[in-house]
This record gives structure tokens, sequence and C-alpha cells, in this order.
């Protein structure tokens, strides 16, 4: 008998192929620096994000959910999830591009607007010592 995981979990994806990590690279669509891509998963993928660092300073980048999957919560684990990992590597800051969408999630979880641009994106900034919410495990 097969048994299928029904609980909701966060895992980084480490297998994806060289080719295209350097391809994403080249075109600009990951920055230099150490990226990690994470998959929620339950049991399948609802969605995924992206995590960079440089330094003490981390970027959360590609948060993509499903449309079938969305306002559930799950961008709002994501986001607190990428915190904690960043806080584990000794990040003091994240930045975060975000959607309208997005915006109030991060909001919500302690982010500072920091700048509006005007194609809608707004500029976050997450200080990890102030965010009880991150505390590493």
């Amino acid at each position: 008998m097969t048994t299928v995981n029904t609980n909701p979990e966060i895992i980084r994806i480490e297998n994806i192929p060289a080719i295209i990590w350097q391809r994403a690279q080249m075109e600009g669509l990951l920055p230099p620096g150490n990226a990690m891509l994470f998959g929620y998963f339950a049991p399948d993928m609802r969605a995924f994000c992206g995590l960079y660092l440089y330094a003490r300073t981390g970027k959360m980048k590609c948060d993509y959910v499903l449309p079938a999957y969305r306002r559930q919560g799950i961008l709002t684990q994501m986001i607190v999830y990428r915190l904690r990992v960043a806080c584990e590597k000794g990040v003091d800051k994240v930045v975060a591009y975000c959607t309208p969408v997005a915006l109030g999630a991060h909001i919500k979880l302690g982010a500072s607007p920091v700048y509006a641009y005007k194609n809608g994106i707004t500029r976050v900034e997450y200080y990890l010592e102030n965010l009880s919410a991150t505390k590493c495990l």
C-alpha cells in the first residue's frame, strides 16, 4: 500500500538542472548569490518561491501560488518559512518586491514598505531582529 503525504510542507527544491540555473542567471532572472528555491507540497506542488542570500541581506523572489490554491494562507506560510531560513543563515535584513495582492501579507508579518514604484510594485524590508514571528528554530 502506498501512503500519500497529506500534510502540507515546504521543502527545498534541489534537483534543478545546472543548465537551467546558468540560463536563468545569464538572462538576468536569477541574481548572483546563493539562490534557494522552495516548493509547497500538499501532497502535490501548489506553490514555489525563492530566497537569494547576499552576505547579510536576503531577497525574496519568484513567489507563485497556483490559482486554484490562492487565498488559503500558502503565501504567508512561504514568507515565514523563508524568514526563518534567512535568520538561520545569519541574515539581518530581507527585502521583497511585492505586487498589490501580496503586499498585505508582507505588512501583516512585519515588513516595512520602503518604496512604491510606478508599476504598482512595492519594495518592503524585514529587519529580523524586530520580528518575533521569525525566531530561528
